[in-house]
């Protein structure tokens, strides 16, 4: 309780200057966190890092408290839970990228797939066992489907002259679904069959969060950090809702979650207004 006191009474006059009176909340670790998912309102894990350790962090009431649920000995890509119990994390060494699967929750790992030198950016899971990940392979991108549970993959294409990254993928439903390229929004609305284009002005985004094909929040950046975007026209305009921050995550249109160093910040009013939250 005196750390937070202490952290709050620092970070106080430094939050009146925030944009949508976003309140920073303490984490309860000096590490690190660079992601964070909830699949509702009390569950959620974050990654971080520190000298080499790759971390994941739990929390189960809602982002008041935190523990370290594992370690893992390669960097972490990015973490992508389905509910409580089901959920994927990928790593990289340079041999190429990996995805380990976990059925408990986050308590063990087992490694379900490993792939030739490539980047995995993102990946997406609409059930148990249909899923989409994106990235960037040597001359192109990274686009693959797998109706296994990630035990398989294929390929799958977004545009015939497109040759950028793919950073994030937002699947909303089993048609409709939305991709950020190097300078290109990509949306379908048929399972991916066609897509349609929208260029994007605000430089690149590397992670999306979309409820529908209108109301969404990506991440970009500029000298100060990343910056949180947020849009109600399907990406035609952006509007900033907060900098710096590492990554974000939202559970519905009111209640999400980003981070910053070790900072968690929470809302329930659409990023509107922010509190701190506490990681021990």
């Amino acid at each position: 309780m005196k750390k937070f006191a202490i952290l709050l009474m620092i970070l106080l006059p430094i939050c009146i200057q925030i944009k949508a009176q976003w309140l920073p909340q303490n984490s309860g670790t000096n590490n690190q966190l660079q992601m964070i998912q909830f699949v509702n309102e009390q569950v959620g894990w974050a990654k971080g890092s520190y000298s080499g350790v790759y971390e994941i962090y739990k929390t189960t009431n809602g982002g008041s408290d935190w523990f370290l649920l594992y370690t893992h000995i390669d960097p972490l890509g990015l973490i992508s839970f389905q509910n409580e119990n089901v959920g994927f994390f990928t790593s990289f060494n340079t041999l190429g990228d990996y995805i380990y699967k976990t059925v408990d929750g986050g308590e063990n790992w087992t490694l379900i797939y490993s792939g030739i030198i490539q980047q995995i950016n993102d990946i997406e899971f609409l059930n148990s066992e249909k899923g989409w990940c994106v990235g960037w392979v040597e001359f192109g991108y990274l686009f693959k489907q797998t109706v296994d549970g990630g035990l398989t993959w294929t390929d799958k294409a977004v545009s015939p002259n497109y040759w950028g990254e793919l950073f994030s993928i937002e699947v909303v439903n089993d048609l409709n679904f939305i991709i950020t390229g190097s300078d290109t929004l990509f949306k379908s609305s048929d399972g991916g069959s066609n897509w349609q284009k929208i260029p994007i002005t605000i430089g690149h985004l590397y992670d999306l969060q979309f409820f529908d094909l209108n109301l969404g929040w990506v991440k970009g950046y500029n000298i100060n950090g990343g910056i949180l975007y947020k849009t109600s026209n399907g990406g035609i305009t952006w509007s900033q809702q907060a900098q710096p921050m590492r990554a974000f995550q939202f559970i519905d249109y009111q209640t999400g979650w980003y981070i910053n160093n070790n900072l968690i910040y929470n809302t329930t009013t659409g990023g509107n207004i922010w509190s701190l939250q506490n990681s021990n």
